[in-house]
């Protein structure tokens, strides 16, 4: 039987203190928070130097119905743990434990499935045909399974993850003690036990520090593993304790790496002057992958004030797109139209790249136009250190890519160029609690948004 990569077991769940001090959290704002990382990346891009401060402050939310709001700590409670976060390239990066040892895997909400190298991996190019040297895929650490805490044994199933990015692995199923959070003193760790692919051969184009990938799609393809085993996501095995509610949130950071918070919110600064908002997620197809996808209104783009382009720009165009949140990349993916009439306002214009017609290149010193993502009346704009990157970290002001490309026949992503100027709330209560009086329109669960606020 061959097990594809949605998949993975719940055997049993703890929450514990890394000390004896109790933390009291807030309905919703977490304090299980993920810590993640920052560093160059073989595609070219860099990381710009935006630091966020970590302290949450909740001021006013704005409903979809565009009312102001302020939203309880039952609807947005602090985080029950927390994870920092690093970036390398596009890749957010966190450390979870398996067994007793620590690794860096990154964090990939299109998929439910959390795999990790072992010891042993062979590295080959992305049709399996032919064995590269090892590191051409760039891991990380491998994971030895005989020196987890945890058996890890899973007879039969074949474990396997195939991606549009190029991901290519092959390796078997088994069960290992998971934990999250936990690595600062007074903070609290999540533990269960989880099925995971410890994978043997394949190609993985890595960054030199991840090691594999936690997987935070929330639903997965069922399938039998072995006997009663049932292949289930690392979310749903979490939020399958009634003690966690079933909110996850991402506040990036394209320099620093930002937070994960489980259970509800880390406590990082926002933008006063920035309104919540929610919509609903919008269910994939039976056919796709688990992704988070929501529905925008369209895009908030003038040109700079001082700029000499001529042109008057748009500030609202109105273009309702199914669009999905992406961890795995720092490029939008916009309507083609759209990402040439952000290219023609720059000053000079960004041009496509001889290498690439999707790739746009501008003078980093060029003036930029200002792009917002508009959602529920309200737009969230992109910071100018997100919009474009340097080319060459030790050429910051040479030339810079645009960090938008041309979506084409694929459907609109916004990814971490975006994602890093709010904090974006995952809350799948509705999903998972099917008596929630609240549901509403929100069945497959809610996003929240709020701008984040500068330092």
């Amino acid at each position: 039987m061959r097990l594809l990569l949605f998949a993975n077991s719940l055997l049993a769940y703890s929450i514990t203190a890394a000390t004896s001090s109790s933390i009291a959290p807030r309905d919703n704002i977490t304090d299980n928070v993920l810590g993640i990382t920052a560093d160059d990346y073989p595609d070219g891009t860099s990381s710009p130097s935006s630091v966020h401060s970590a302290h949450r402050r909740a001021n006013s939310l704005r409903k979809r119905e565009i009312l102001q709001y302020d939203p309880s700590e039952e609807e947005l409670p602090t985080a029950i743990v927390r994870m920092d976060v690093s970036r390398r390239g596009p890749h957010y990066i966190t450390k979870v434990a398996f067994g007793e040892k620590l690794f860096s895997l990154v964090i990939d909400i299109e998929t439910p499935a959390t795999w990790i190298a072992r010891t042993g991996f062979r590295c080959f190019e992305p049709r399996l045909l032919s064995e590269l040297p090892p590191q051409d895929c760039r891991l990380g650490r491998l994971f030895k399974p005989d020196s987890s805490s945890s058996s890890f044994n899973l007879p039969g199933p074949q474990f396997s993850v195939h991606s549009i990015n190029g991901q290519n692995l092959l390796g078997d199923p088994g069960s290992v003690s998971l934990g999250l959070g936990g690595l600062h003193r007074g903070e609290k760790t999540i533990t269960f036990t989880q099925i995971v692919g410890a994978i043997t051969k394949g190609y993985w184009p890595g960054d030199g520090k991840s090691s594999g990938s936690l997987g935070l799609a929330y639903y997965s393809k069922r399938g039998m593993l072995s006997g009663s085993h049932v292949y289930r996501s690392v979310l749903e095995n979490i939020f399958g304790d009634e003690n966690v509610p079933a909110i996850f949130s991402l506040a990036l950071d394209g320099g620093t790496g930002g937070d994960l918070g489980i259970g509800g919110i880390p406590r990082i600064p926002i933008d006063d002057d920035s309104p919540w908002v929610q919509t609903a997620l919008i269910p994939s197809g039976l056919d796709e992958a688990p992704t988070y996808d929501i529905m925008i209104d369209g895009f908030d783009i003038t040109p700079h004030p001082r700029s000499s382009s001529g042109s008057a720009g748009n500030r609202y165009i109105p273009w309702p797109q199914i669009t999905k949140l992406r961890t795995n990349t720092g490029f939008l993916h916009l309507p083609d139209k759209v990402v040439s009439y952000i290219a023609d306002l720059f000053d000079p214009p960004a041009v496509p790249s001889p290498r690439s017609e999707n790739i746009y290149i501008v003078p980093c010193r060029a003036k930029a136009p200002r792009v917002g993502i508009k959602i529920s009346s309200t737009s969230y704009y992109i910071s100018p250190q997100d919009l474009i990157q340097p080319i060459d970290v030790r050429k910051p002001n040479d030339k810079c890519q645009l960090m938008i490309q041309k979506a084409g026949n694929g459907k609109p992503a916004l990814g971490g160029a975006w994602l890093n100027n709010v904090l974006a709330v995952f809350d799948l209560r509705d999903s998972v609690d099917h008596e929630r009086p609240e549901r509403n329109g929100y069945r497959s669960g809610r996003m929240w948004f709020v701008g984040r606020e500068k330092t």
